[in-house]
């Protein structure tokens, strides 16, 4: 009997307790339900007053002129080292621009040193069963061509408009009320997802957006834009957008300086007119819109720490120098969709071209064959140590593997490139070639390397592991031994002889 009592008991107890564990889940999701509900109201009340905002705060802002980027005045032919004629090798200390004006870059990634034929393992990217379903339910369809690829969306058709006629703040609110009430969430996670996978940096996301709203909104500029807009807000990035006449044009800030964009001089940052389609908007005077959608914080950032993997269209080909008597046949490959994604790339300072990575289609061919012959060389003729005939070795290979043409001749106008440009097009300059020898040097004979720009002309200097003789900079507490890319047949310590006695800018790309 006490043992049937005492089960009696236990049974109602764990019924009890069953009964209590219940109720107290359901009091749990009754309050998320409350939370979730709660947050959405004020989310509302936010965006209901910042549709109201953007019927009534604008201002008649005048834009200020693109800003140049620093004049590289390219001779139409480069200057031959003439061991006769020229200056012979010697040790002298170049002057160089005070710390204040040292180009350091905040957002370079940390580079390494790590053999080119590494597996690059594809991003698996999870997706909830919640988030699939939600995206299954889209109703829309569309295929947005990304830089040769086609990827699939879903999307919510309700999310198409056309402004028309001339453009004012009445229909600007219409259309990002239009937005607020479909499901972009669902758009956004899949951008969001496709911009991990192809490891895009903000840029590649930017463009990504702009893939997707050219399908949305075909052939209306104005709509894309407002949708770019609605898309970044909604992302967290600070943008706003101005209209003149029948023109509507997206302002961001970025964390670097972008040049031949006009812009509006804020309190924190700049905002650039900025076109995804890779134009350069002049915008001289327009109505700008004055507030930013509520939390958003995050400011682009240009900085490519990753090559983004996009579909491969190989171009190869060879190029070939000679070196103490021998003649170099050197494999160079390059993808043409990574060429198209960096021809949209907005001009910026030669620190986030110095610091960009080759992309993998250049490592597996051009640097596997020259690590190969690096390795086995030896000191020859003044050269003391292995690294420094490496070092001259890569120097003689850009300097002289190469064609050269100004940007003038080759672009009509100034125009950086980077590594994997100056492999693809026929003809490079200075900078250019700076770019692609300092990641050489960097990765196949483990050297630091900075950026030295002169009024009119960039070359790179290398800090080697013991003294070397020539010209040379002081910076950091270090030796730098100037290398020029452009001065062909010079060896290191030797810079152009016009800018011998300018002083120079350090371009630091790696702290």
């Amino acid at each position: 009997m006490m043992k049937y009592n005492i089960a009696l008991i236990l049974l109602c107890s764990f019924l009890m307790s069953t009964a209590f564990g219940q109720d107290w889940k359901r009091q749990m999701e009754d309050q998320e339900r409350r939370i979730e509900q709660k947050m959405k109201d004020q989310q509302n009340r936010v965006d209901l007053r910042f549709a109201n905002q953007l019927k009534r705060i604008w201002l008649q802002k005048d834009l200020e002129d693109a800003e140049e980027a620093p004049g590289i005045v390219n001779p139409e032919i480069p200057k031959v080292y003439n061991p006769q004629t020229d200056r012979q090798l010697e040790d002298v200390q170049l002057r160089i621009l005070p710390p204040d004006e040292t180009m350091v870059s905040k957002n370079a990634p940390h580079l390494r040193i790590s053999p080119v034929d590494e597996v690059m393992d594809e991003v698996v990217v999870e997706e909830s069963e919640a988030a699939s379903n939600e995206v299954a339910m889209l109703p829309g369809e569309m295929s947005a061509s990304y830089f040769g690829s086609s990827i699939a969306f879903r999307y919510d058709p309700n999310m198409r408009f056309r402004l028309e006629g001339r453009i004012t703040e009445n229909k600007i609110a219409q259309a990002w009320e239009r937005l607020e009430r479909t499901e972009y969430d669902g758009l956004m996670y899949q951008i969001t997802r496709e911009t991990r996978r192809m490891r895009l940096n903000d840029w590649g996301y930017c463009q990504l957006i702009n893939a997707a709203a050219k399908q949305i909104y075909p052939g209306d500029k104005n709509s894309q834009t407002i949708f770019n807009w609605f898309m970044l807000s909604k992302s967290g990035f600070i943008s706003t957008v101005s209209y003149e006449r029948d023109r509507v044009f997206l302002l961001v800030p970025t964390k670097q300086k972008m040049y031949g964009k006009t812009f509006l001089r804020g309190k924190s940052y700049k905002l650039y007119a900025v076109d995804f389609d890779g134009n350069d908007p002049h915008v001289k005077s327009a109505k700008v819109f004055s507030h930013k959608y509520p939390a958003t914080k995050k400011v682009l950032d240009l900085s490519i720490k990753e090559i983004p993997r996009l579909g491969t269209a190989s171009k190869k080909k060879y190029v070939s120098f000679d070196y103490e008597g021998k003649t170099y046949k050197i494999p160079v490959e390059v993808n043409r969709n990574v060429i198209e994604f960096y021809e949209k790339y907005p001009f910026v300072d030669l620190d986030i071209y110095l610091q960009t990575p080759l992309s993998p289609e250049a490592r597996r061919s051009m640097v596997a064959s020259l690590r190969r012959i690096v390795t086995n060389l030896e000191p020859q003729r003044n050269r003391r140590t292995k690294e420094e005939e490496q070092v001259h070795f890569l120097l003689r290979f850009v300097q002289n593997a190469f064609a050269y043409k100004s940007d003038a001749q080759q672009f009509g106008g100034e125009k950086y490139l980077f590594a994997d440009e100056t492999l693809y097009y026929p003809y490079s300059d200075c900078e250019d070639r700076s770019v692609l020898f300092a990641w050489l040097v960097r990765e196949l004979v483990g050297l630091d390397v900075v950026g030295v720009m002169y009024p009119g002309h960039a070359a790179t200097a290398v800090k080697f592991s013991r003294n070397v003789p020539g010209d040379y900079i002081q910076y950091r507490g270090q030796k730098y031994t100037l290398c020029d890319p452009t001065y062909i047949n010079a060896t290191y310590g030797m810079i152009l002889p016009e800018v011998r006695h300018s002083r120079a800018r350090v371009v630091d790309f790696t702290k």
